[in-house]
């Protein structure tokens, strides 16, 4: 289990991460203890298996707003050009891959080794099981919300 001290600065340094990739202001909520895991209009989601001295998965979840922000910034899509949703999932999945390469560095250290799944997209929660230990974070990334759950098995 991760200690408070350690979970704000792996939020922190994810906002961060976050910022820098998307080329969007990142911004911690102030109270978001109480933010659910699952939300009915945070309807995308992206997973990155990954595997070696630990296991586990990094999820991301956000609405269709945001994958459509995130495509234009981070492929530089001009506003008026009809982007694909194709463009917006591997926009999505690759964000996926940057942030759980970076969490898991955050988490475990530069010491180890890890093997990455390819990032995956699906439209449906995934099951969080009782047996496997996790974390949320949320991000406000220009009033679009980006949550960032971390399971460690």
């Amino acid at each position: 289990m991760l200690e408070q001290s350690s979970l704000d600065s792996i939020k922190n340094n994810l906002a961060n991460i976050i910022q820098d990739t998307t080329l969007m202001i990142v911004n911690i909520p102030e109270n978001d203890k109480d933010s659910q895991v699952v939300s009915s209009s945070l309807n995308h989601w992206a997973e990155v298996e990954y595997k070696g001295p630990h296991s586990g998965s990094v999820y991301i979840c956000a609405d269709q707003e945001f994958l459509k922000a995130v495509s234009i910034n981070m492929l530089g899509l001009d506003n008026s050009e009809n982007i694909t949703l194709e463009q917006q999932t591997d926009a999505f999945k690759e964000l996926a891959n940057v942030i759980t390469g970076q969490l898991i560095t955050l988490v475990y250290g530069k010491d180890f080794v890890y093997t990455l799944s390819p990032p995956l997209y699906f439209k449906e929660p995934p099951p969080l099981t009782n047996n496997s230990l996790f974390y949320c974070f949320s991000y406000d990334c220009e009033g679009l919300i980006l949550r960032v759950i971390f399971v460690s098995c």
